[in-house]
């Protein structure tokens, strides 16, 4: 199976807009384009790029997830009253994103459904996708003089995955077009609390989830 070599955003955000629903959800006020390891857009200055070579190659073929695309809503949006969204606690600007996958049979595990272990590396996608989005955030925010160049950021910490627990709730058919939403929950010191829901396009949930990411010195990875 080759790896695409075309525009992946550009791609992705094209096969998107042509599904109704999703067209829907990309023009929602507030809505911006969040960054997948398939992103080819230059990162902020200090912004290290992902290392997750599963979802960015090995998985990017016409038989696993041709289409990918990240949406989290601007936490600097302003809506038509002129007041802005509040965003949780620095160093997090951004509430949620949610994570657009496009499946496909190549994924299934058995009799026509997505296996069940693929479930779960997409719920930690979109948590890894969350915490890698506010790191993006919080330095264009700080270029831009949105937010002080002293507020806390993530230039000498990073975040790995400690728990994760998943309920399955129902059989994922493919190929589909689902929707991995993961939200900050709370922030307990070193400890983030992330929750995650997989849906379909019509809002049927497939697993729901709840991780702890924990934050490291950079130095010790």
């Amino acid at each position: 199976m080759a790896v695409k070599t075309s525009n992946a955003l550009s791609d992705s955000l094209q096969h998107f807009a042509s599904i109704p629903e999703c067209a829907a959800m990309l023009q929602m006020p507030g809505i911006a384009l969040g960054r997948s390891n398939r992103d080819p857009r230059q990162l902020p200055e200090g912004c290290p790029p992902s290392r997750d070579q599963f979802f960015k190659h090995l998985m990017d073929n016409d038989q696993a997830v041709p289409h990918l695309l990240v949406l989290y809503q601007d936490p600097f949006f302003f809506d038509g009253a002129g007041a802005a969204s509040d965003p949780p606690d620095l160093p997090f600007l951004v509430r949620s994103v949610s994570v657009l996958f496009d499946l496909r049979a190549g994924l299934n595990g058995w009799n026509g459904t997505v296996h069940g272990g693929f479930i779960a590396a997409m719920m930690d996608e979109a948590m890894g996708t969350l915490i890698f989005q506010n790191n993006v955030c919080n330095l264009e925010a700080k270029s831009e003089s949105l937010i002080p160049s002293s507020a806390k950021d993530f230039a000498n910490v990073a975040h790995v995955t400690g728990r994760m627990e998943v309920s399955y709730r129902q059989p994922l058919p493919s190929p589909r077009v689902v929707v991995v939403t993961a939200a900050l929950d709370r922030i307990e010191g070193r400890k983030v609390k992330i929750k995650v829901v997989v849906k379909d396009l019509k809002g049927l949930q497939y697993a729901t989830g709840d991780g702890t990411w924990i934050s490291v010195p950079k130095g010790k990875l």
